[in-house]
């Protein structure tokens, strides 16, 4: 059976590629990891795709090697990233001086590349993907003035809202560039160095990412008769108890954003936080916030995830 030129590039590329997905986590010698990519796709010298290459595969390592139930800050996760990511490319330059007897013009990186960014956003802040029409419906596109382009949007989770105050948004899915902003240069603080030109173009470029990276979902949580988001958490109406917020339920707003539930000498109780003298006890603020839902005719929209 023949094979032409075309046909070799193409088994190449699938070959490449099934290399970079297998690479074991955190290989100890990274220098023999990318001695076995570079007898792979070194003989065309497509320099450019080979940077790409190695980021994804050191990336693809890193991330695949992270203790999930005890993750690094996003500071240090993001220069441990970018610590493995040029030592691949140094590797990579030795290795072309020994197998070529050249030097290859290859810069070593010195930050992060917006995929990379976008890949530890993904993990560290939870981010889902949605279409604001599936969600909104046609009105609140119209109304709103978004495009068809518009449509996709991306929200992230926020573990800890960065100004503690009455509009604490502590574990809510959000859209807010600014948060998103913060996020990004928690993980890559050189990008704050940039023009302002070029530092909106890698902002859109690394929220590209997340579209393709996130979790697509259909619908957002409500809130509804059994599970209350308050200031500080979660209060579920069944058990009677707080619950801490959590990525797994998809909120975008809370019931309140003043009342809290604070353990006191006589038991739990509901207080608003600005004025401690307005407080009730839990059973009878579950009875108040039950009757009100009922006279605005709303109903449970099935609680959980």
């Amino acid at each position: 059976m023949n094979t032409t030129n075309a046909d070799k590039t193409k088994l190449n590329g699938q070959a490449v590629q099934e290399q970079v997905t297998q690479l074991t986590p955190c290989r100890k010698d990274i220098k023999e990891s990318v001695r076995s990519w570079f007898h792979m796709i070194c003989g065309e010298k497509y320099y450019l795709e080979i940077c790409h290459m190695l980021r994804m595969a050191v990336t693809s390592d890193y991330l695949n090697g992270l203790d999930m139930q005890n993750l690094p800050e996003p500071e240090a996760a993001g220069a441990e990233l970018l610590q493995r990511t040029a030592d691949a490319f140094r590797a990579f330059k030795e290795i072309i001086v020994e197998e070529e007897g050249s030097i290859l013009e290859l810069d070593i990186p010195d930050e992060l590349a917006p995929y990379q960014v976008a890949k530890l956003i993904q993990v560290f802040f939870h981010a889902v993907q949605f279409s604001r029409r599936e969600i909104y419906g046609d009105d609140y596109m119209r109304e709103n003035m978004y495009r068809d382009d518009e449509d996709i949007a991306v929200m992230v989770y926020l573990d800890k809202h960065p100004c503690d105050d009455i509009f604490d948004k502590t574990g809510l899915y959000i859209e807010a560039y600014e948060e998103i902003e913060e996020m990004v240069l928690r993980i890559e603080p050189h990008y704050e160095t940039y023009a302002c030109g070029n530092y909106w173009i890698i902002i859109r470029e690394i929220e590209f990412w997340l579209q393709i990276f996130a979790k697509k979902v259909k619908d957002l949580q409500k809130i509804d008769n059994e599970l209350v988001p308050i200031k500080n958490g979660i209060l579920n109406c069944r058990t009677k108890k707080l619950m801490p917020f959590s990525p797994e339920y998809l909120l975008t707003d809370k019931y309140s954003y003043n009342l809290e539930y604070v353990e006191s000498e006589n038991g739990p109780v509901i207080q608003d936080f600005r004025d401690r003298t307005v407080s009730y006890t839990v059973d009878e603020w579950i009875k108040k916030f039950r009757a009100e839902r009922k006279k605005w005719g709303l109903k449970n929209s099935g609680g959980g995830n």
